[in-house]
């Protein structure tokens, strides 16, 4: 069972909302689509092409000639052993050989050249290695890599499907991956749809395999403990239901992003022990990778310090992880984005039942007059996933003559 410190299934519809460098945050994004990043032109959610029955949509990044098209995610301090597995799919090759992945620190990247190959070198073509195969058909494919930046020489590891390509590698001393980015650099004419994104910094976990990651909203009222705090939701009622709030703000559909209506729940008074509690929808695997938290929060006052917390808590009550506001500086009418945070195992570990448990909390908090705003929460997790019988391996029943053909 890997070790995983990220995961994502792309359900969310949502990447950051500030189109700047942030190590704090979740996406850095380099391309100026329209805010909050799940709108735009170059970065969209496609919803007409969902990887599997399981999944509402994939994000989908197109090549521009002038300005790079990518959602880097920041990694912290130490990371020099950084596997993971996602799945693509690309439609038709480019016109030039452009960049799909790519690890900042030891400049390694993994791109498809205008035949449909699948290609792996370090900065500036050293050691480009290059598929047998070629993956530009319109199915959906799984990258399994392993940047290896821990001593020099430096290695970059991938598989296609299950493939290897010959490794690729280059002298230079150890360095840390700060971040990985899907997408392309300016000028790339790739057009690719991806789903499923793991990552791990076990390197006995690569290949990590055939997997699937899904996202778990809220789908109840847990038990509330507001203290002295309170609590209201968007319209200004202070009534207990506001999983209704939470809920309708994440419905399975791209997210609502305002701060008016009533798809929001507030803290309104100080308690650092003052918490709301939702209940999530059950997963239906029994083995459970690895999860996180996912919060959408948005603070309404720039210069004010915002240190509300969500927090996910296990069936117990002890908290596997929790999370903050990034910068509310950055717009006081503007939502920070999602917010995920790797999510610590229950004590006897992950199973369905356990995560099936697991309840997100707000509050938390010690402003003197909290105007901070949950807009919605979930969880991610991946699991052992089994790919289904190609459709063309399989004969109807009738034609039962072609049966042994």
């Amino acid at each position: 069972m890997p070790t995983l410190i990220k995961v994502d299934s792309f359900q969310h519809r949502v990447l950051r909302v500030a189109q700047v460098s942030n190590a704090t945050a979740w996406y850095a994004v380099t391309e100026a689509s329209t805010i909050p990043c799940h709108d735009g032109v170059d970065i969209t959610f496609d919803t007409g092409q969902p990887r599997t029955a399981d999944h509402a949509c994939s994000l989908k990044l197109v090549g521009n000639a002038s300005t790079n098209v990518q959602a880097g995610l920041p990694l912290g301090a130490g990371n020099q052993n950084v596997n993971g597995s996602i799945y693509f799919r690309v439609a038709s090759a480019p016109s030039v050989t452009s960049r799909m992945i790519a690890f900042a620190g030891p400049a390694s990247s993994i791109n498809m050249d205008s035949s449909g190959h699948i290609v792996s070198q370090h900065a500036g073509g050293v050691s480009s290695q290059t598929s047998s195969g070629t993956y530009a058909d319109g199915n959906w494919h799984r990258l399994d890599f392993y940047a290896n930046s821990s001593a020099s020489p430096n290695t970059l590891d991938v598989q296609i499907d299950g493939v290897a390509n010959s490794q690729s590698s280059r002298a230079q001393a150890a360095t840390d991956t700060t971040r990985v980015d899907m997408g392309t650099v300016a000028g790339d004419t790739l057009t690719a749809w991806y789903s499923d994104l793991v990552l791990s910094n076990t390197p006995g976990d690569y290949p990590i395999g055939d997997h699937i990651c899904k996202f778990l909203r809220i789908d109840g009222k847990g038990t509330h403990s507001q203290g002295s705090g309170a609590f209201q939701d968007g319209s200004g009622s202070a009534t207990d239901d506001f999983e209704v709030s939470v809920d309708d703000a994440w419905d399975g559909t791209t997210p609502e992003l305002s701060q008016t209506g009533e798809d929001y729940v507030q803290q309104t008074a100080n308690d650092a022990a003052g918490y709301v509690e939702f209940t999530l929808q059950d997963p239906s695997e029994s083995t459970i990778w690895g999860a996180q938290l996912d919060v959408l929060m948005a603070a309404e006052d720039s210069t004010q310090v915002m240190n509300c917390e969500s927090r996910l808590v296990d069936s117990g009550g002890t908290t596997l992880a929790t999370t903050g506001l990034v910068d509310p500086s950055i717009s006081n009418a503007a939502y920070t984005g999602i917010r995920p945070i790797a999510t610590s195992a229950p004590s006897g570990g992950w199973s369905g039942t356990s995560l099936g448990a697991c309840k997100v909390r707000f509050g938390y908090s010690t402003d003197t007059t909290p105007d901070a705003i949950f807009n919605a929460g979930g969880v991610e997790y991946a699991a052992p996933w089994t790919a289904p019988a190609a459709a063309s391996l399989l004969v109807p029943r009738r034609y039962p003559h072609l049966r042994n053909r």
